[in-house]
């Protein structure tokens, strides 16, 4: 037998009666006892306002924590430190030390430079003294003596030395300055080593012969740089037309001023 159980809310204002639940509950005669139906609870009838209300802050609530998880797993994920410019670095990233990752990671890391070759052609206006030097980014190169020893050298015999010059010197008239293009090194510190090898270089002929003049050195530096993929066929292109219209006339003044 099914009967209702009136259960009344303690008040909550003065005024007005007391709100209460209706709730179905099952009678047993022989027991004489009722078993509350909870699951019969608002059957029928409209939630309570206050259920309602609850129940929304509730899924409200729940709906910020979701967004707060996902805000929290997106700054893990983009904060995490990528590889930069450290091979030890792009190794750590990727979890990874063997020798070859290493060195493939350190490649992709480091950034390709190019830097402007300048011709400098030095007292142009008296072939007897003329000179020739190449500026590699920040290096001015040459093949040359020092004044003192340049006036007593023996051109058949005497090597002219690789130097690092300064650029800055000054000459008058001021040099002429062509600019031939761009060598690319894989970076700065390649860069430096190729010019340090450059410098160890020695002039396989006394500077009276073909190969061991000052021309001569910056069409090897120069030679040496499209070989190895330092540079293009335009920068020698450029290069040989001062060099074809000038080293005859250049060369023969020369020996023929020292030969005196």
């Amino acid at each position: 037998m099914r009967r209702y159980l009136k259960l009344r809310i303690p008040k909550t204002s003065k005024v007005g009666h007391r709100p209460y639940i209706l709730i179905k509950a099952n009678y047993t005669p022989s027991a004489g006892s009722l078993s509350p139906d909870f699951g019969s609870v608002f059957a029928g009838q409209s939630l309570p306002s206050c259920f309602i209300s609850t129940t929304y802050i509730f899924v409200f609530l729940i709906f910020l924590l979701s967004l707060l998880s996902l805000w929290t797993a997106f700054l893990a994920v983009f904060s995490s430190p990528l590889p930069s410019g450290s091979s030890v670095g792009a190794t750590q990233y990727y979890g990874r030390s063997d020798p070859m990752i290493v060195e493939q990671a350190s490649k992709i890391a480091k950034r390709s430079i190019k830097v402007d070759i300048t011709l400098f052609i030095i007292f142009e206006a008296y072939p007897e003294y003329e000179h020739w030097a190449v500026q590699v980014g920040g290096a001015y190169l040459e093949a040359s003596l020092p004044w003192e020893e340049w006036q007593h050298v023996n051109i058949h015999q005497d090597h002219l030395r690789i130097s690092r010059g300064n650029e800055k010197a000054q000459f008058s008239p001021p040099p002429r300055k062509i600019k031939l293009g761009k060598a690319k090194f894989e970076d700065e510190e390649k860069k430096d080593e190729v010019i340090a090898d450059i410098l160890k270089w020695q002039m396989p002929v006394p500077v009276g012969q073909k190969g061991g003049n000052c021309m001569d050195f910056v069409w090897s530096v120069l030679q040496f740089f499209v070989e190895n993929g330092y540079s293009n066929n335009g920068v020698m292109t450029k290069f040989m037309e001062e060099y074809d219209a000038r080293y005859h006339t250049v060369v023969e003044n020369v020996i023929a001023h020292k030969s005196k």
